[in-house]
């Protein structure tokens, strides 16, 4: 017998079988419930092939067929070439004349989206993960019903969703849980949660599996729209749930970490398994975790931003307290580089800053502790004289550190004299009406210092900060607006 006109070495390579004349470009995996191109389940050996092949005639009438077409839902099995060297999918004979992939119509790009989703839902594995789901919330004395493949009709007239499962909990909550076997369905999801927005319910994806050494495209979609976390069910999770009477998933996440530069690392995956009780949900119902990585990221980001800030402080009172001998070069290079790293450039000694941007970043700093900082004064109402009477440019930032750490008591406290109150009156005058001698430039790299390590003041800073006429890379300035914060 004649075998396709192939040699021996090619029939036990890893090749693309795929004909260039094909029709039906993506198929609906019957086990996994995955949308495959053509291309992928027609690669492989030759012999890996033809098992496929094999497997897609055995299967085509019955209710699991081993592939389906993504568009119509209909079986395909997996015809060859005349000469037998290439292969590609087709409809049973009869049918599939009313299929686009066939009679090569038009389709939008929602109708394929659309369709294949459906499809993804006959799938066995589909099958089995919504009885998982659903036993599990059984199991669950919070839980008042569970229903399955249940249309839910929309506020919107016209409006309606079918999830695979949903829960109503006995607090009047109102959980949908959508198993997520697809890999190209961005569009559909996003649809999906705004339906589900809008009428009050919370919608939770739920994977069968992962694959994190490389994750499928809505995995990640998934992962970092709810807050990096994903959540799992599966044979064991249902185990656990009857066990325990609770509704247990899996859930998949990542912590945060932060090197001496302050650069955001992410740990490897983590797993836990938690209840459904346990859940966090975003107050536009956006978002469901349990793992809270963005409020942790702002921990761990405090902390190493707290410490530079610490290393600043302690670097400009040394050298501005005429401390020169306990200033430590080493330290000003370690934070020299540190603050490079985030695009920042200091200059190579404390010394070296312009007087300007010396005076604001000393008063913000004094602002925050309370106490001068690169000043040589004893008391921080020393410090808020000297700015009123000499940098008035540098009211600004020290007005809202001022603010921002609850600091105007201790100068309340500290004028004795009664001096501060009425200067005090005066800055913000002058500030509203946008004294020029309020007014100065503010560096590129000082701004930047600014929205690294007092971003609570930079974004009120950003409001009346403003770029000048001069936009070179050299000297590109912001110019300070008028405010009121005093």
């Amino acid at each position: 017998m004649k075998l396709a006109n192939l040699d021996n070495f090619e029939r036990e390579q890893v090749l693309n079988w795929a004909s260039e004349d094909h029709k039906v470009v993506e198929v609906i995996d019957g086990s996994s419930g995955k949308v495959l191109r053509f291309t992928d389940s027609l690669t492989g050996t030759r012999a890996e092939v033809f098992g496929r092949r094999s497997r897609a005639k055995e299967t085509i009438h019955s209710d699991s067929p081993a592939y389906r077409c993504s568009y119509c839902h209909r079986p395909v099995f997996i015809a060859s070439t005349k000469d037998r060297a290439h292969f590609f999918f087709r409809h049973r004979q009869g049918e599939g004349f009313d299929c686009p992939y066939e009679n090569k119509a038009q389709l939008t790009h929602a109708e394929i989206l659309a369709r294949q989703y459906n499809c993804t839902k006959e799938s066995s594995l589909h099958r089995r993960m919504k009885e998982i789901l659903r036993q599990s919330l059984v199991a669950d004395p919070l839980v008042q019903e569970v229903f399955v493949e249940k249309t839910v009709i929309g506020s919107s007239p016209g409006t309606r969703r079918k999830p695979d499962v949903r829960a109503i909990l006995k607090d009047g909550r109102n959980l949908v849980f959508e198993v997520q076997l697809s890999s190209t369905f961005l569009d559909v999801m996003k649809a999906r949660l705004a339906f589900y927005q809008e009428n009050g319910a919370t919608l939770i994806w739920v994977f069968s599996d992962t694959n994190f050494e490389d994750p499928c495209i809505v995995l990640e979609d998934v992962f970092y729209a709810n807050n990096r976390n994903v959540f799992v069910a599966d044979e064991s999770i249902l185990a656990s749930s009857q066990v325990s009477g609770e509704c247990i998933l899996r859930c998949l996440y990542v912590t945060p970490a932060c090197d001496h530069l302050g650069k955001a690392l992410t740990s490897a995956w983590k797993e836990e398994s938690i209840s459904i009780s346990k859940l966090q949900v975003s107050e536009d119902r956006a978002q469901v975790f349990w793992y809270d990585f963005d409020r942790e990221k702002k921990l761990v980001f405090g902390t190493w931003q707290s410490a530079t800030i610490a290393n600043l402080t302690k670097c400009l009172k040394d050298r501005y307290n005429q401390l020169e001998d306990k200033l430590n070069p080493a330290e000003w290079k370690t934070l020299c580089v540190t603050l490079n790293s985030h695009q920042i450039v200091l200059p190579n000694d404390p010394q070296n800053f312009a007087k300007e941007a010396s005076n604001r970043l000393c008063a913000t700093l004094s602002a925050l502790h309370g106490e001068p900082v690169g000043f040589r004064y004893p008391r921080l109402i020393n410090v808020a004289h000297y700015i009123f009477d000499n940098a008035k440019y540098a009211l600004l930032p020290f007005g809202y550190m001022l603010r921002e750490r609850n600091n105007h008591d201790v100068l309340a406290a500290q004028d004795r004299s009664g001096r501060w109150k009425p200067k005090q009156v005066k800055a913000r005058e002058m500030l509203k009406l946008d004294a020029p001698e309020c007014t100065s430039s503010v560096s590129l790299d000082e701004w930047r210092l600014y929205e690294l390590l007092f971003p609570e003041i930079s974004t009120k800073l950003a409001k009346h900060w403003k770029p000048s006429a001069d936009h070179s890379i050299s000297g590109r300035w912001c110019q300070m607006q008028k405010t009121t914060i005093f």
